[in-house]
């Protein structure tokens, strides 16, 4: 498998070796068999995998209200990462939201990042691709999915995929490489972290993303 196609594989399935055998074991052939993979195994309703994401949050004793912590999830997915933002896509208070994350944290569906160069300011992110990719293009079209309508759905979802699910994703591994898999050469020293943060432009009068923040270990 071309590093591509593993790339997207990743970003939809995940890294479980459960989620591999919900897709039968077998990986795309190639870039062309690409989508009718997706529809056939992920987009199944009759296949576990369609059915991982709900039942990984129904079957968690510790969420009790398993609506409302769905609705968290999609407000992740969608983009909604700082905690005003997740208060403002469920028409909550802000200061409702620290035991739902921390439920989410402790359960190890969500996971809390730093910003590289504003260290009290926390973002919060779907911890596992494949619920990611259930919020996004599973649950969504939950309906269509079952009349057997899966690669409309895929068609019309790639927008979506493209900048919720594949970029993200890849922007995450990028930081994951460089914190745990590069050489002291080419990122000029040891390396202790790599987050993700964002500088404002006066000029622009915008903000503009930084995928990897490199920080080396002191002394």
């Amino acid at each position: 498998m071309d590093a591509d196609l593993a790339v997207r594989v990743h970003a939809l399935r995940g890294g479980m070796p459960a989620y591999l055998d919900y897709a039968d074991g077998q990986p795309p052939a190639d870039a062309r068999s690409f989508d009718d993979w997706v529809v056939r195994h992920l987009l199944n309703p009759s296949s576990a995998f369609f059915r991982e994401g709900r039942l990984l949050v129904g079957e968690e004793q510790t969420l009790g209200d398993s609506a409302l912590y769905f609705s968290v999830l999609a407000a992740l997915s969608t983009g909604r990462i700082r905690r005003s933002e997740i208060a403002a896509a469920l028409g909550r208070a802000d200061s409702t939201l620290a035991h739902l994350l921390t439920v989410l944290q402790d359960t190890h569906l969500v996971e809390a990042r730093v910003d590289a160069l504003r260290s009290r300011r926390t973002t919060y992110h779907i911890a596992e691709p494949m619920l990611r990719f259930h919020q996004l293009v599973i649950a969504p079209q939950e309906a269509r999915l079952v009349r057997r309508h899966g690669m409309q759905v895929w068609t019309a979802a790639q927008p979506t995929v493209s900048s919720a699910i594949y970029g993200p994703h890849f922007e995450e591994l990028c930081r994951e490489w460089v914190r745990d898999h590069a050489a002291p050469q080419t990122v000029g020293g040891q390396t202790e972290s790599a987050h993700a943060s964002a500088l404002s432009s006066p000029t622009h009068r915008q903000q503009h993303e930084i995928d990897v923040v490199v920080a080396p270990t002191a002394g």
